[in-house]
């Protein structure tokens, strides 16, 4: 007979499988074989239990007939059908008393099928190499396929050692409903933003639960419920208001302490658009797995990971980018590349903003299994998921529905639907517990009624027995597990990637990125190129009469500013597009603020000290300038360090502002002071007081100076005889009879290149001492650079940018 189970009809569940002995699983001929690896879920340890060897390997006196089939034969299942056995028989281990239910052992493989998808092959083995019987009717039995098969999790015992207990007590969260962004902005009107007589509208209000190691907890709610605020509280990326967060008995006082420990998967992805998804998650695999790990190893795993999501098809395709013009992946691949990269590292707790957003049914319903896989190894899961299907809703443990930041449910998801048809809400047989809860629990409506309604489904949750249990287990705040989070947390700092390692694989990634990138490379040299063709069509073979003075002044400023410009305008919209990647790495733990401000600057200066050396080399003799080998070093040397100085005030405006279109238009206001002091406007002399400090700090002023005294020192210039002049203002001249002053011969004004330098005052810091200052410059601006992207960086983490141990800590290097 079918028993119901919940509101909806159940088959019979098969045969309980008997516990099975630690270390054994059953391999070709039935015979028992020892997997390696089992601490990584992701191992690319070669199994015993693989295809390859003779087919007739192991006695016929080994085989036993299991139904119609010989356990010799391969079994595999559909991942629905191999899921729902799994299910079953891990709840069958509670029957089984003793040392035996704890020595029990089970390994899941994977195979990927010819025509299929990926098809899963269930090994259960027990004394002397004795499988579980498996009933004909708990699913069809596929064919058998010759692909190569993944190793991907076995456990013994059902868990891991680091398993970690999450407890929630009374934490909310809430923002000022009368500020806006840093007070300064207009915040929505009260009358938009529920706020209480303080001025706080509450986001989250009072959440508690108490999520065990080993269970699957999918938050749902509708749009606005507050489930990817308390998701990312619980990950450590948002600061709670009120109440704690408790890790295995263990309050944790910051997000780090939850971060060290946790992968984050986010609901928007950040990927570099010009990676494959084969280079992306295999340098997540360079950058996080332990270091004395071997390449190859790291590369099976990556493999692994890749085959574990279906992402074979489009492993060498890059991810591409809706904003940048290129294709690439689709969302639902995107999705799951992001996934892959942070089940590499096997973290303790996985934390999942929507991932099936993007995915069919099939694949949603395919990471569910995957998920659950982790959590029979003792993982720690929790996810926010939008409109589930019924069959992913199977795999569910627990479930916690909120509602306008408050808790309606949070229990087993298998209890929901009798709690609530307590309520007076009966769900319908043969439906979609999370569709008929969507549609007749959580339609609450703004208004009266629905505050009411709202209240009523709060208050019921605080009455009930579940509630009430949670609340009790709370006040004890004891966890059964023997390991503390400073244990994990020490066991993972071990296999630290050392930063010269991590600055060589940012920057090889880099340079990647910098190539593959079809505007970036080609936009910067077609600006060299503009550049150079502008000054010789203006400032062709200057002459060195009183005319070619002023032409030469401004070839030297219009090389000088133009070069300042555009390097702080190129870096500042290139950068742009990495900082979203760079925030979230970072977040994740991947890699310190320094290890990679030193990969980008080993990116970026090697094409800004070249684009300048080309510049002057393709336009310097054109135009006629001093032809002497020194005099050319100094003009290459003066417009590589302004370069150098730009690419750095470029580098600090696009940290510090999210918005390109922000950075772009701030940034004339920091460059356009340093060209107005530079010496060409205005005179050093005629400078107001209080604004010389800029003049002080301007690196164009510097540049210009050197260009000046290094074009006009020993410069020799002479006139046209339109340009000689007939002395004046000499005393008593004009007493001189007009025979005499017509036999004065006339002169020219500036016949050395050092008088014009010295009437003009570009010769009070010489150009020794200009260069010095541009290095000086050129390093503060450096550092300018990385305090910004430091505090950028520290702000999105949630560290305190006023506590101490934000600047000094060790894993800022």
């Amino acid at each position: 007979p079918v028993k119901p189970q919940g509101n909806r009809a159940r088959s019979p569940p098969p045969t309980p499988t008997p516990a099975i002995r630690a270390g054994a699983t059953m391999g070709k001929g039935g015979l028992p074989c020892q997997h390696g690896d089992v601490e990584n879920p992701l191992s690319p340890a070669a199994s015993p239990c693989s295809d390859s060897g003779d087919e007739d390997s192991g006695s016929n006196s080994s085989r036993r007939i299991m139904g119609r089939f010989s356990p010799r034969e391969e079994m595999l299942y559909s991942p629905r059908t191999a899921m729902n056995y799994i299910s079953r028989t891990l709840s069958a281990r509670s029957t089984v008393s003793g040392s035996e239910s704890e020595a029990a052992f089970l390994t899941i493989k994977v195979k990927q099928g010819q025509t299929k998808g990926n098809l899963v092959e269930l090994n259960f083995s027990g004394r002397r190499g004795d499988l579980a019987p498996l009933s004909i009717a708990s699913g069809k039995i596929l064919k058998q396929v010759s692909a190569g098969e993944v190793s991907l999790y076995s456990t013994k015992g059902g868990r891991d050692s680091d398993g970690v207990q999450i407890a929630i007590d009374n934490v909310g969260f809430a923002i000022h409903g009368d500020a806006g962004c840093c007070g300064c902005l207009q915040a929505p009107k009260r009358g938009k933003l529920k706020v209480d007589e303080n001025g706080l509208h509450h986001v989250l209000r009072n959440i508690s639960g108490i999520h065990e190691a080993g269970r699957l907890l999918a938050i749902l709610g509708p749009s606005g419920a507050g489930k990817t605020t308390f998701l990312n509280i619980l990950g450590g990326n948002l600061k709670k208001t009120s109440g704690q967060i408790i890790l295995n008995g263990e309050e944790a006082c910051s997000p780090t302490d939850i971060s060290e420990i946790a992968a984050f998967v986010h609901q928007d992805d950040c990927l570099l658009s010009t990676m494959t998804v084969r280079e992306t998650i295999l340098f997540a695999a360079h950058m996080r797995l332990p270091y004395d790990m071997s390449n190859s190893k790291k590369a099976q795993r990556a493999a692994n990971a890749i085959r574990l999501l279906g992402l074979e098809k489009c492993e060498n395709t890059i991810i591409g980018s809706s904003i940048e013009g290129t294709r690439g992946v689709s969302g639902g691949e995107r999705k799951r590349c992001a996934i892959a990269t942070e089940l590499l590292t096997n973290p303790s707790i996985v934390f999942l903003d929507e991932p099936s957003s993007g995915l069919d049914a099939y694949c949603a319903y395919s990471l569910g299994s995957v998920l659950k896989t982790l959590c029979n190894m003792g993982k720690t899961v929790v996810m926010t998921i939008h409109q589930p299907s019924s069959d992913l809703y199977d795999l569910f443990d627990d479930m916690l529905l909120l509602a306008s930041g408050q808790t309606v449910f949070w229990g087993p998801a298998s209890e929901s639907v009798d709690y609530f048809c307590g309520l007076g809400y009966s769900c319908p047989p043969f439906s979609n517990p999370c569709d008929y809860f969507f549609l007749h629990v959580l339609n609450i409506k703004s208004g009266p009624t629905g505050d009411k309604k709202l209240a009523e489904l709060h208050e019921a949750w605080g009455a009930s027995v579940m509630g009430n249990q949670i609340q009790a287990d709370l006040s004890l705040k004891i966890s059964e597990s023997s390991i503390t989070i400073k244990d994990i947390v020490l066991q993972r700092m071990k296999a630290c990637v050392p930063f010269w390692r991590k600055i060589m694989l940012l920057t090889k990634r880099g340079f990647r990125h910098f190539f593959r990138n079809r505007m970036l490379l080609p936009s910067r040299l077609l600006q060299a190129l503009l550049s150079t063709l502008v000054a010789l069509a203006v400032f062709w073979d200057i002459s060195e009469n009183q005319t070619g003075i002023m032409a030469r002044s401004g070839v030297l400023f219009y090389f000088v500013a133009g070069t300042m410009f555009t390097s702080v305008l190129s870096v500042l919209s290139a950068f742009s597009s990495e900082r979203s990647v760079f925030i979230r790495e970072y977040s994740n733990g991947a890699y310190s603020v320094f290890v990679y401000f030193c990969s980008k600057i080993l990116v970026e200066y090697p094409f800004q000290i070249v684009i300048p050396v080309v510049i002057a080399a393709s336009s310097y003799f054109a135009v006629g300038l001093q032809a002497a080998g020194l005099k050319f070093a100094v003009f290459c040397v003066s417009l590589v360090m302004v370069n150098l100085c730009g690419t750095n005030i470029g580098l600090m405006l696009s940290s510090a502002f999210r918005d390109v279109a922000v950075a772009l238009s701030l940034a004339p206001l920091f460059v356009l002071p340093f060209m107005l002091f530079s010496g060409f406007f205005i005179s050093y002399e005629d400078v107001p007081a209080y604004v010389a400090w800029l003049q002080a700090i301007s690196p164009v002023r510097y540049a210009f100076a050197a260009l000046m005294q290094n074009e006009f020192n020993g410069l020799e210039l002479h006139c046209t005889p339109s340009q000689e002049m007939v002395p004046d203002g000499i005393p008593g001249i004009e007493n001189l009879p007009k025979a005499l002053l017509e036999s004065i011969p006339p002169i020219c004004p500036i016949q050395k290149g050092e008088q014009y330098i010295e009437l003009y005052g570009f010769d009070l810091v010489d150009t020794k001492r200009c260069l010095i200052m541009l290095g000086i410059l050129l390093v503060m601006t450096l550092i300018l650079a990385y305090a910004t992207l430091f505090l950028t960086a520290a702000k999105s983490r949630g560290k305190s940018l006023l506590c101490l141990s934000t600047y000094v800590s060790s894993s800022n290097f």
